[in-house]
């Protein structure tokens, strides 16, 4: 082992600590109080300068029970910084570094220090060279994620910071060599990798390389995608910034219309992606009974042509003799993978792609200037007579009438675009 990688495995060794390296979920690393080696092993890599405390001046930590005399904020920024390594370890090199993320902070990319500070409008680089500089305090409505927040590293219904503190260090400490941001207050190009573009790609990396039996929540929300949902909030956050924060986003975002269809003789309904679909059926392919009715959203074609965190909708037909004479389409991966080794069920492929209901809510859509819609879904209830159906709609109006008429609401499964 040559002195520099043994110098970098040490590093890495002291600044997890034992602690961290039996934690289980991120939760469980951020939780409970630093030992005083791993304050010690932080402060010999970086100067925290605490000017401003809202938790102060009330320890959660101390000295007399081997750990060092924390606040609240500064127990939970010893206690990221020491998860580093555990949470970004990757599977994939970042796009903007071959080497480890910790190894990047700490010994490439020039950051000698971080200031927590009240009375500035914005975090920024670099007051003294090689420090950056993070605003804390801020009144409301905005939340103080670093000492305000819930008990996990970001608080995605506080003030927007998808991953909190790792987000706002990664962007600011790339400032230091890259240099201030090419577009005014934004980047011009994601590939630039600059501040933004960097803070997007490590958004995407926790959210598609990072390890997932450790980076999930201990206790999921209710509502949200459970084990997913930080993967899955990551994912929402990496496209919320790459909307608006780069000039010059070369991506084509493209649309398709979904059709719905009913049929009268089955009751059952009927979607499809497919222009030339809707032409055969309405041309009797699919036997009497199809009718339009009329209702409509949009997705996404492909992932090509989709946002960044969009995902397959799978669709299903039940299998001759087997299975029920119905379609059925799911956006969780999960689901789609169960219904895969389901006799009853036959894989018919990707349907189109929309964004995923694991965030518990649907998103702003820059490109649209407008919000995604939620996409309902409703279920017949007719398992035990092999006829089940499942039918789709954006229209909340829709979705309580067909509950009031015997159909089962599944609440929301994916978002339409706008």
């Amino acid at each position: 082992m040559s002195r520099s990688l043994a110098a970098v495995s040490l590093c890495c060794a002291l600044l997890m600590g034992a602690g961290t390296l039996r934690a289980q979920t991120i939760d469980d690393a951020l939780a409970g109080c630093p030992s005083s080696a791993d304050v010690a092993a932080i402060n010999a890599k970086l100067t925290l300068g605490f000017e401003y405390d809202s938790t102060a001046p009330a320890l959660v930590c101390t000295t007399n029970a081997g750990s060092a005399n924390l606040t609240e904020m500064m127990r939970r920024v010893y206690k990221l910084l020491l998860a580093i390594p555990q949470v970004t370890a990757f599977d994939a090199p970042l796009p903007w570094t071959p080497s480890t993320y910790g190894n990047w902070l700490y010994n490439e990319s020039g950051l000698k220090g971080i200031r927590f500070r009240q009375g500035i409008s914005n975090s920024f680089c670099c007051e003294p060279a090689g420090v950056i500089n993070l605003v804390v305090g801020l009144p409301a409505p905005y939340i103080d994620n670093y000492a305000q927040a819930k008990p996990v590293w970001w608080d995605p219904n506080g003030g927007g910071y998808g991953s909190g503190l790792l987000s706002i260090i990664t962007h600011e400490t790339r400032h230091i060599r890259y240099g201030p941001h090419t577009c005014g207050s934004e980047d011009d190009t994601y590939v630039e990798l600059g501040a933004w573009g960097s803070q997007i790609s490590l958004s995407l990396w926790l959210a598609n390389h990072s390890n997932p039996d450790f980076f999930r929540p201990k206790n999921p929300p209710a509502g949200t995608s459970g084990t997913a949902y930080y993967r899955d909030y990551e994912r929402g956050y990496s496209e919320q910034l790459r909307e608006g924060q780069i000039c010059a986003d070369t991506r084509t975002i493209q649309k398709k219309v979904v059709t719905e269809f009913y049929n009268s003789i089955l009751n059952h309904y009927f979607m499809t992606a497919e222009p030339a679909e809707v032409q055969a059926i309405l041309a009797g392919s699919a036997g009497p009974g199809w009718t339009l009715t009329g209702k409509t959203f949009n997705a996404y074609p492909s992932a090509a042509d989709a946002r960044g965190d969009a995902v397959p909708v799978c669709r299903f037909y039940g299998t001759p003799g087997k299975g029920p004479n119905s379609h059925f389409y799911t956006a969780d991966p999960v689901e789609c993978a169960a219904v895969k080794l389901d006799p009853g069920w036959t894989y018919e492929g990707i349907a189109f792609y929309a964004v995923g209901s694991g965030v518990g809510y649907c998103p702003y859509s820059g490109y649209d200037s407008k919000n995604m819609q939620p996409n309902y879904r409703l279920y017949n209830n007719r398992f035990a007579a092999n006829d089940s159906n499942h039918r789709f709609t954006t229209d909340q109006g829709v979705y309580a009438q067909m509950q009031q008429m015997g159909w089962k609401g599944e609440s929301f499964v994916f978002c339409a675009t706008p």
